[in-house]
């Protein structure tokens, strides 16, 4: 809405229209650092103002996260004790901070901003279908897992197949000076691709984003954890997108990555980090709402098609190093109790519980996660100029 209104007053002003040329301070509005800074603000207070409300609405229709006792060892039970009945599904709030962030603030023409709001909306509906078929049948059993993962991976190829075929249709990256194709892979420390996947980086990418979802998902198991470190990988992904969205910077200076509407991609992972932190006023220990698998389904796919966007997939690992960490302390459970005859590696996965069941306090928990989180952000973006 804001930048169209910049197109109607740039008309005039080319015109030389005289309310255009009195009214010269409207050149702010192309300016995608003022953009982001307004989408910033109008998404971490609709989060903080709605949030008190959105929680007391959730109790009175008992929409609740119930704590589930199979499979958790009584010590965890215990600490889970003070979160029944906590209300869920706050994700809600964050999804619609961010789309009417969008709406306001961002550049509708470019085809990025689209595709982000598509997975924002559509895993965060998955999420909420997830959360409700638990709260309303009162057993904590929402989708299946498989029925789950069957949808990411549908909404996940429809994505992935939109920017492969956009990119190829309407614009190019640039690696220096040379033209790449969407399916490159890249990696800071390289000044050409590693290797070019073709048609197979649909299926790259949708491990990435249905991998990214998931991850994001598991590291939702204490007061602030994921959202807090959703805060962080959001504000270093958006500070690579504005660089990537920039010639100099991207081709002549860091040698990484370049698309032309890149930058605008910054504008929404600011108003994902802007309603993260919003959110993180109500979720911080005591958690007074839960997102539930809405919000965190749809920020981890979310981040998962920026960093396919502006291609910087491998850097995730680095970037977003915790909730790497905590889907692998999963898989290398799974795997050592199948195949070592039921023998475990950690007390218990994800891993923040195992962490819990060898006495650190959550709190402990949450804040050493967050400084690997913050040192682990500082290393990734450390990457970009290396060489």
């Amino acid at each position: 809405m804001v930048y169209e209104f910049y197109q109607f007053w740039l008309k005039a002003f080319q015109s030389q229209s005289s309310w255009a040329i009195d009214y010269s301070f409207f050149n702010i509005f192309r300016y995608i650092t003022f953009r982001s800074g307004l989408s910033f603000f109008f998404s971490f207070f609709f989060v903080v103002f709605l949030g008190s409300f959105w929680t007391r609405f959730l109790l009175q229709r008992s929409i609740h996260h119930l704590s589930r006792s199979e499979g958790h060892t009584q010590a965890l039970a215990d600490f889970n004790k003070s979160k029944h009945n906590t209300p869920t599904m706050g994700g809600i709030l964050i999804i619609l901070s961010v789309l009417f962030s969008l709406l306001l603030f961002a550049n509708w023409s470019n085809f990025f901003i689209s595709a982000l709001a598509f997975s924002l909306f559509s895993f965060g509906l998955l999420g909420f279908f997830d959360d409700f078929k638990k709260v309303s049948c009162s057993l904590n059993e929402g989708i299946s897992i498989r029925g789950k993962i069957i949808w990411q991976i549908i909404l996940s190829v429809l994505l992935v197949s939109f920017l492969f075929f956009k990119t190829q249709n309407s614009s190019s990256y640039f690696l220096e000076d040379q033209k790449i194709p969407f399916s490159a892979i890249c990696f800071p420390l390289w000044k050409k691709p590693l290797f070019d996947l073709g048609i197979w980086i649909i299926l790259f990418g949708v491990l990435v984003i249905v991998g990214c979802s998931n991850a994001t998902n598991l590291t939702d198991g204490l007061d602030g954890l994921a959202v807090s470190c959703s805060c962080i990988t959001a504000l270093s992904y958006a500070l690579i997108a504005y660089l990537a969205g920039h010639s100099y910077f991207a081709r002549e200076y860091l040698s990484i990555v370049y698309h032309p509407q890149a930058s605008e991609i910054a504008l929404f992972l600011i108003a994902l980090f802007g309603a993260c932190l919003g959110f993180l006023w109500h979720n911080c220990y005591p958690a007074k709402i839960f997102m539930g698998d809405t919000g965190s389904l749809a920020i981890g796919a979310s981040i998962g098609v920026c960093a396919l966007a502006i291609k910087q997939e491998l850097l995730l690992l680095i970037i977003g190093g915790i909730f790497v960490i905590e889907a692998l302390s999963v898989i290398a459970q799974v795997l050592s109790f199948k195949l070592r005859k039921g023998k475990k590696i950690f007390a218990m996965t994800p891993i923040h519980h195992h962490f819990q069941l060898i006495g650190w306090h959550e709190n402990q928990v949450i804040v050493r996660f967050l400084i690997l989180a913050l040192l682990l952000s500082f290393l990734g973006i450390g990457l970009l100029k290396v060489l």
